[in-house]
């Protein structure tokens, strides 16, 4: 019997998972096609593509952000590239990766018997009984499909043949065995091609049936998946240290740059691209050469003040309540 806390753990658990996914994405599909997609998934770029595309670029630009890290001590705002933070931590991203890469459908290198391949008869034997080869292994996108090979090369092993009953001393032999090269993911059979096992999820009546302590340095226990997952770093100290953070108005790009996408105010105001701040157009120096009063709100030069006018050195006058005026360096007027 399912209990209702089983229930509302489940809803959590999915509001959880689909919170952060791309709503653009999500629009006009339907949770068996998204479920689908997902499911089909083969590797964690063609993952993020579906579930967060904007992690995706983060990801693509890894080989940067490696170069990056411990490389440029400079202040953030003084670079011209900056990269976004990220909605996952990279290091997460870098382990799931790892893990991935695994378990793909590729040649492996394993052993195989030589007399279970070849077929030989049960009265000969070889010695080593195994050879190394090649063969076809991993897992697939989806279940009901299964990794096989699509070409295969034939390579030669020497080796000890034996005879029984023995006759002779054992001689040396050249045979002639199946090296896979390539791999593909195959339905097993037509009727298999779109099965899924489903099964049954265990709820444990309070979480996690003991708790785990002895997670490796880095690493945390999860209560909820009853597993160590990575340890996360605050996450703002952690862009700080490692990231040079995209700030407001910027958006990441596909070639790994935090460009400036923001409209200015009005005419009076310029846009910095390198800081992606508007700036005035007219300067409390633009104004002075032209015998008018400076206006910092409005970034304009006019001709009269509605209250009274600050003046900064050499006679450069303001038009606000509040302003700072700069310091005049040495030799100007």
């Amino acid at each position: 019997m399912i209990r209702p806390w089983a229930i509302a753990n489940l809803l959590v658990f999915s509001l959880h998972l689909l919170q952060g996914f791309d709503n653009e994405n999500m629009k006009g599909a339907s949770q068996t096609e998204l479920e689908q997609k997902i499911r089909s998934a083969a590797n964690l770029e063609e993952f993020l593509r579906i579930t967060h595309p904007r992690e995706l670029k983060l990801w693509r630009c890894r080989s940067k952000l490696k170069s990056y890290i411990g490389s440029d001590s400079r202040s953030a705002s003084h670079r011209s590239t900056r990269f976004a933070a990220a909605f996952y931590d990279i290091e997460i991203l870098k382990v799931i990766d790892e893990e991935w890469q695994k378990t793909q459908c590729i040649p492996r290198e394993t052993c195989v018997d030589v007399g279970k391949d070849l077929g030989t008869s049960t009265n000969t034997f070889f010695k080593p009984p195994c050879v190394s080869v090649f063969r076809c292994g991993g897992c697939c996108n989806e279940e009901g499909i299964s990794c096989v090979n699509t070409s295969t090369s034939y390579i030669f092993k020497t080796l000890f043949e034996i005879s029984v009953p023995l006759t002779q001393a054992p001689e040396p032999v050249t045979i002639k065995i199946a090296n896979h090269t390539s791999c593909k993911c195959t339905p097993s059979s037509p009727r298999l091609s779109k099965a899924i096992i489903r099964r049954s999820v265990h709820y444990p009546e309070y979480g996690c049936y003991q708790e785990d302590t002895s997670c490796q340095n880095g690493w945390q226990w999860d209560s909820n998946l009853c597993v160590c997952v990575p340890q996360r770093e605050p996450t703002i100290n952690r862009r700080r240290e490692e990231l040079a953070i995209c700030g407001a108005h910027m958006e990441f790009e596909d070639n790994c740059e935090c460009v400036c996408k923001r409209k200015c105010p009005s005419i009076h105001h310029v846009l910095n691209q390198e800081s992606c701040l508007c700036e005035c157009k007219e300067t409390l120096e633009s104004c002075y050469k032209k015998q008018k009063i400076f206006f910092p709100d409005t970034c304009s030069c006019e001709d009269t003040c509605p209250f009274q006018i600050k003046e900064c050195p050499n006679g450069k006058q303001v038009c606000a309540k509040y302003f700072q005026c700069p310091r005049e360096r040495r030799g100007t007027s």
